[in-house]
């Protein structure tokens, strides 16, 4: 491997890291937001149910904490349907989830470079518009992406320090099998 190829895969790999990790934590706000609005939405018909049979057990009799608990899950049930439909999670779901194809698209294309560098079936002129490419496709992805939060930042870095430590653990039994 030339010098010039050295410092090209050197530089789609820092692409890939930054594809890879940015596609991680979109799945991962996806991910927080689908699970937010199903559970909101559980929560809604749920407590829907609940008022509107304890409304109709108060209106035939004269408990009076079955009204206060009728009134009590109609407002949970209102509060819910408004978070919801505020805060639109599945669709929010659903950019994060296409921001997230984005970047598997372009870590594919990455990865299909490498190959062809490693098997020399490109020259370096190719190579290095390619790689031109690829940097401004990364860059303009993350522009456009939906903004994301702490929270799935921490969630990704889990899991990846989880998937290391697998992929560790498991080169280490084949080294120790192999010696």
């Amino acid at each position: 491997m030339t010098e010039k190829t050295q410092i090209i895969n050197k530089r789609l790999d820092q692409i890939l890291y930054g594809t890879e990790w940015t596609h991680k934590i979109h799945e991962k706000v996806a991910d927080t937001f689908e699970i937010t609005d199903r559970l909101l939405t559980f929560i809604s018909v749920l407590t829907t149910a609940l008022s509107g049979s304890g409304i109709l057990a108060a209106v035939f009799s004269n408990n009076q904490s079955l009204r206060i608990a009728a009134a009590i899950l109609a407002a949970i049930s209102l509060f819910s349907t408004l978070l919801t439909k505020s805060f639109r999670f599945s669709v929010r779901a659903t950019e994060q989830r296409h921001a997230a194809r984005k970047f598997l698209s372009i870590r594919e294309c990455i990865k299909n470079l490498q190959v062809k560098i490693n098997t020399d079936n490109i020259s370096v002129d190719e190579i290095l518009t390619e790689v031109f490419q690829l940097s401004d496709a990364y860059t303009s992805a993350c522009i456009k992406a939906p903004s994301t939060n702490f929270f799935a930042k921490y969630l990704a870095e889990k899991e990846f320090l989880r998937s290391s430590s697998e992929l560790t653990s498991s080169y280490k039994k084949e080294r120790n099998t192999d010696e």
